[in-house]
């Protein structure tokens, strides 16, 4: 009867190895999850901010807090380069750029529509600042903006004085005043090189 015994315990036991392995395995996961789960509550907070960097980018842009809005970026930059291997700070990267991108063309409307210097300075600057236009296309970039806004002028006086001797002074006045304001804050902005 002894033998018996001993020989099903010896015929269960690798079964019951078997399943021991099964929950010491199961209780690592389970250790690991929990681990990792601490971790997570212990950096919410970071991990909020983080989150929460994409909607404050809009909002600085959408409240014209430029000087916030590129330093929110190069935050974000430096953070990334620094842990390329979180696919979530890259994913906060690219909707923060997006954003960017959409504070760079604000700044290019606003050269084309700034009519004085020291707003149109203060996009340039911006500009620099944001690195994505070498001097020469920051340059052309501001002259093409002034060029569309002599353009624009000139169509609606064109559209509004009928009468050709009144819009042909109309459109010499226009061209006059323009490129020389043009002329001084290009002098100003760039230098006079």
């Amino acid at each position: 009867d002894a033998r018996r015994s001993v020989a099903r315990v010896c015929t269960a036991l690798p079964s019951a190895s078997r399943d021991v392995e099964r929950s010491l395995a199961a209780a690592r996961a389970t250790i690991e999850e929990r681990e990792s789960n601490a971790t997570l509550l212990r950096h919410q907070a970071q991990i909020l901010e983080l989150l929460e960097v994409p909607s404050l980018m809009d909002t600085c842009i959408r409240s014209q807090l430029v000087d916030e809005a590129l330093e929110l970026l190069a935050t974000v930059k430096a953070l990334c380069s620094a842990r390329k291997d979180l696919p979530l700070l890259q994913r906060i990267r690219a909707e923060v750029e997006g954003s960017a991108e959409l504070l760079h063309a604000k700044l290019e409307e606003t050269l084309r529509d700034a009519a004085s210097l020291p707003k149109a300075l203060q996009a340039v600057g911006h500009l620099r600042r944001m690195g994505v236009l070498s001097e020469g296309d920051l340059r052309r970039v501001f002259l093409d903006g002034r060029t569309a806004r002599v353009h624009s002028e000139a169509a609606m006086a064109a559209r509004d004085l009928p009468e050709a001797y009144r819009r042909a002074l109309r459109l010499l006045e226009i061209t006059r005043e323009r490129w020389f304001d043009t002329v001084t804050q290009y002098e100003a902005i760039f230098g006079s090189t």
